[in-house]
């Protein structure tokens, strides 16, 4: 009767149950698998590519006057691909740590850290013709976070700025506490991003195309954008209007009530 049906449903939800429970080990498994595969082909990448650059960078600097043409192009061609897999191999360690939460912990003044950006970029921005500005409001809260991590943030979201804002254009960022969150924003007056490429922006891998021609990039960098701040409890969101530009927002919590910038 009914205490066999009971029995033979209890059965059935245990089994589901173990074989749910089986699946998430597996994939538990094969995770740290995934995890320690990135950080040895990482670690083991790592000395090789920087050796590899600093002696082409040698020779080239050493022979370019007395390259022909073609082999100059080579050269230049081994230099930039060198330089993209060693960004590659960056991405992916800083993706790793991104996923594990292996960061350091540390207050950290919000608007010293984009000054030092500004004054890293400043040069760049003369070079391309784009003014470069900031709105950073007074004593705001400090953040908790991985300095190193968060440079990186802010490095991938201004170096993309650049990269889609021609000459007379402008890069801003603004900076702001709202509630219990320090609020930052990069906004350039590039070409924009399509709406249709909007949601796919944070996915690994992916690039946006300008008018049919792909920008150089890893395709990692939004992707750990949007890891490394969700790691430090926060969120990123991106506008766009095409030939206007676009903005990227960052909300991260403030480290507390009682820290605040002098």
């Amino acid at each position: 009767g009914i205490a066999i049906q009971n029995a033979h449903l209890y059965t059935e939800v245990q089994q589901r149950a173990n074989a749910l429970a089986q699946m998430l080990k597996r994939q538990a498994e094969l995770d740290e698998l995934k995890n320690k595969f990135i950080h040895n082909v990482s670690h083991e990448l790592r000395a090789p590519l920087a050796i590899i650059f600093g002696h082409v960078e040698l020779l080239y600097q050493t022979l370019a006057d007395g390259l022909q043409p073609e082999q100059r192009q080579s050269m230049e061609i081994i230099l930039r691909r060198t330089r993209m897999l060693a960004n590659l191999v960056e991405d992916l360690t800083a993706l790793l740590a991104a996923q594990t939460q292996e960061f350091r912990r540390e207050n950290i003044l919000a608007a010293d850290l984009i000054y030092s950006m500004l004054a890293d970029y400043q040069i760049q921005a003369a070079e391309a013709g784009i003014t470069l500005q900031a709105d950073i409001a007074p004593q705001l809260p400090m953040i908790q976070g991985d300095m190193t991590h968060l440079r990186r943030v802010f490095d991938n979201l201004l170096s993309n700025a650049f990269k889609f804002t021609p000459a007379g254009g402008s890069v801003t960022i603004r900076m702001w506490a709202e509630g219990d969150d320090v609020i930052i924003e990069v906004t350039d007056t590039g070409s924009g991003i399509p709406a249709e490429n909007l949601k796919h922006i944070f996915e690994r891998f992916y690039q946006v195309e300008e008018k049919g021609r792909r920008r150089p990039g890893t395709g990692l960098g939004l992707a750990l954008v949007k890891e490394i701040v969700e790691a430090h409890r926060g969120h990123v969101s991106v506008s766009s209007n095409i030939g206007q530009g676009t903005t990227f927002e960052i909300t991260l919590p403030a480290a507390g009530p009682d820290k605040s910038e002098a």
